[in-house]
């Protein structure tokens, strides 16, 4: 399961900007963390698999992998916006180039959720099947690319990456910086006070 709360957690609680870079995060393992994910240093086919639920850095390292494989029931959210944050780093980045610009305005400026069908449905995953099969549809693909023609596999990776990079030129520096300002404004606070809120409601 692609989840990340302990990403999640870090992020609720830096109510500014100095208590973010403080953090055990920090801005260049923040920025270098999802550079890394189609570095030419990082060469070997990454595969991620998501049954559950998947948002903020657990989404964001299942939609950086080659191959990403959802339970057609899964729950994808991004986060920010429902956060107070812009959809900066990874967000601005890769969806879309995974699914085109209109839906990714559509769910990263409302944070809406979408099941692993629909993420399927338009591009957004590889692949969407049931939580039963899953894990036997992963496995076999790990097997057939680990036991694949090593180097035509991981040269084709790296031409098709050169997207990622360029995508990563256009808008992951820029719309980093501009998810770093809410940290100084009261949005974050907010989401965050509306969050606790409604969890102790739910206690």
């Amino acid at each position: 399961m692609a989840h990340c709360p302990g990403f999640m957690f870090d992020v609720a609680v830096a109510r500014t900007a100095y208590e973010f870079l403080d953090s055990e995060i920090g801005l260049e393992a923040f920025s270098e963390k999802y550079f890394n994910a189609f570095s030419e240093r990082y060469e070997d086919i990454t595969q991620d698999d998501i049954n559950g639920a998947a948002e903020g850095g657990g989404l964001a390292i299942a939609l950086l992998s080659d191959i990403s494989i959802a339970a057609k029931d899964a729950q994808l959210v991004d986060p920010h916006i429902a956060m107070g944050l812009a959809a900066g780093d990874h967000a601005a980045m890769i969806w879309p180039l995974l699914c085109g610009m209109a839906k990714s305005k559509l769910y990263l400026l409302t944070s809406d959720a979408l099941t692993g069908s629909e993420a399927e449905r338009i591009g957004l995953v590889s692949l969407a099947v049931s939580s039963e099969e899953i894990m036997d549809v992963a496995r076999d693909y790990a097997v057939r690319l680990a036991e694949g023609p090593k180097f035509a596999i991981r040269y084709t990776k790296r031409a098709l990456n050169q997207w990622l990079r360029l995508g990563g030129i256009t808008s992951h520096d820029y719309s980093s910086a501009l998810e770093l300002l809410n940290f100084f404004g009261p949005e974050l606070g907010e989401a965050v006070d509306k969050a606790q809120k409604t969890k102790e409601h739910e206690d």
